[in-house]
């Protein structure tokens, strides 16, 4: 039944309204014999339908502009920045304390000292001179302003004493003189430390005893400790060093950190058998100390140091790490999609296909997941070398140019990063006591990865609809190495020269295939 929104009695009533005989045919008049369309008639010319006037009708259309919808999102943002972050430091770090006259402190004063023996080291190492003779050469004008330091933080020669002496064995000169002598022997003599290890040269005479005189003060039974009140076991010790407990790591709100990225995407909505979402991010992510799942532990041995990174080299100076985070990635690109192909039933080729066609062409579903990034930042792990900390040994530091990375096969079947390891490894050095080291200033390669589904449906019914799926991980077989090696052949100043940057872990899965079928009901 036919009926306008107002009605005549006796013409448009519900007594007198046209009936549907026909789904496909509207009757022609409202009533039979009186003439009257219920519509009127199509017109023959590609034109707007007109309508005459007092027909009180209810229309829907659209008008003549119709374009294809789309819309606009535009989001701006300043980025995200982080305060108060949870870091882990040694909250027991020994002291970087200051001599009160000259205003020198530790830091300055150890760092003098291990350039000194960094230089008599190549000298060692050459055949020049033997380490006594280097030992021997040392006076105060070799460190500089530094020497006051020692002088007014050790305690004189004692009444009756002649020189200074120590545990580890080195030949003193006589007289103050000595005192520089001294100290860089429990510092640098192969017996009780190494460059590189000042931490546990400063332990020689602020815990062991290893620092005395020749007089009534011998090393290691009545030793000499640096100048200042008793420590918590009655004499000297402990000054800078807690003898209690030597490193106590723990949380602390002194992390901060900042993200700032251009983001693009283009994303089209399902229509025509096709949708996808592209994207890319053009970012940089900065902090002082963070954690990825692809990262290492640092020195081997050691792993209860943590990852690399991970923790604060210098808890007094919690700036001095930041750098890029270990996740920091300056490009990402990344899309899906899922397409129909266009074939059978209702598609663009063979629509008309019968069912044992369709069965053979129709149904087919082509989906996918790109992904591709820049290079993962990574740093270089400083060894068994502890110049700032007791238990943290910390990165190397950059002094050289930035090394060029890339993929680099050896003879050997090993893959490195570098092209010349030797001469990239010789751009690091051990830190000096209280430098900052260089996070995460070299990259490595970054991930890519192609995933692909082939799917194919038959359906039955509405509800009934047999699905079988291929699926394959890593189409290309790309092969993507981790610079910041999982396990134990992490990036580190020790290695071997020739083994400096060798690769030992993998971003990237090997191809995989799976199939399904499923049946939907």
């Amino acid at each position: 039944m036919l009926q306008n929104t107002c009605c005549q009695v006796g013409i448009d009533d519900v007594g007198h309204l046209p009936r549907i005989t026909n789904l496909n045919v509207i009757p022609p008049d409202l009533q039979a014999g009186l003439g009257t369309p219920f519509l009127p008639p199509a017109p023959t010319w590609a034109a707007q339908q007109p309508v005459p006037l007092n027909s009180q009708a209810n229309l829907w259309a659209f008008d003549n502009t119709l374009r294809n919808p789309h819309s606009y999102l535009v989001d701006f943002s300043v980025g995200r920045f982080g305060g108060h972050l949870l870091t882990q430091r040694d909250l027991n770090q020994p002291l970087d304390i200051v001599d009160p006259q000259s205003k020198i402190d530790y830091y300055r004063a150890a760092t003098a000292l291990s350039k000194l023996a960094r230089a008599n080291c190549a000298l060692i190492a050459n055949g020049s001179m033997t380490y006594q003779q280097t030992l021997s050469a040392v006076t105060d004008s070799q460190i500089g302003a530094t020497a006051a330091y020692w002088h007014n933080l050790l305690p004189g020669l004692a009444n009756g004493a002649t020189a200074y002496a120590t545990y580890c064995g080195g030949s003193i000169a006589p007289g103050s003189a000595g005192l520089i002598q001294a100290v860089y022997d429990v510092y640098y003599n192969p017996g009780c430390a190494y460059v590189g290890n000042e931490i546990v040269g400063l332990a020689d005479i602020d815990l062991y005893g290893y620092f005395g005189d020749n007089g009534t003060h011998a090393p290691f039974t009545n030793p000499l400790f640096f100048n200042g009140p008793p420590g918590l076991v009655g004499n000297g010790e402990g000054k800078y060093l807690n003898n209690q407990a030597i490193s106590a790591y723990g949380g602390s709100s002194v992390g901060n950190s900042n993200f700032n990225a251009l983001q693009a995407s283009l994303r089209k909505q399902f229509s025509n058998g096709l949708q996808f979402d592209l994207n890319c991010t053009f970012s940089k992510s900065i902090d002082v100390t963070s954690t990825a799942s692809r990262v290492g532990f640092a020195l081997v041995g050691y792993q209860n140091i943590g990852l690399v990174g991970s923790r604060l080299e210098n808890a007094f100076n919690p700036n001095s790490q930041r750098s890029v985070s270990d996740f920091d990635l300056t490009h990402q690109f990344n899309a899906n999609w899922v397409a129909e192909l266009p074939f059978g039933r209702g598609r663009h080729f063979a629509p008309n296909a019968g069912r044992a066609a369709e069965a053979l062409i129709g149904g087919w579903e082509l989906r996918g997941v790109a992904r591709w990034t820049s290079g993962f930042p990574f740093s270089v792990d400083v060894g068994q070398n502890w110049p700032t900390d007791w238990q943290y040994t910390g990165l190397a530091e950059l002094v050289g140019s930035k090394p060029h990375t890339g993929v680099y096969p050896h003879p050997n079947g090993s893959v490195a990063m570098l092209a010349n390891p030797s001469a990239a490894q010789a751009a690091f050095q051990i830190p000096f006591p209280g430098s900052g080291a260089s996070r995460n200033v070299p990259r490595g390669q970054g991930y890519a990865e192609l995933d692909l589904s082939l799917i194919k449906n038959w359906r039955f019914t509405e509800s009934q609809n047999l699905q079988f799926t291929w699926g394959v991980f890593n189409v290309l077989n790309q092969v993507r190495f981790n610079a910041q090696g999982v396990g134990s052949a992490v990036t580190s100043i020790e290695q071997a020269p020739s083994q400096f940057g060798t690769y030992s872990s993998l971003l990237t899965q090997p191809r995989v295939m799976q199939f399904a079928l499923r049946y939907e009901f």
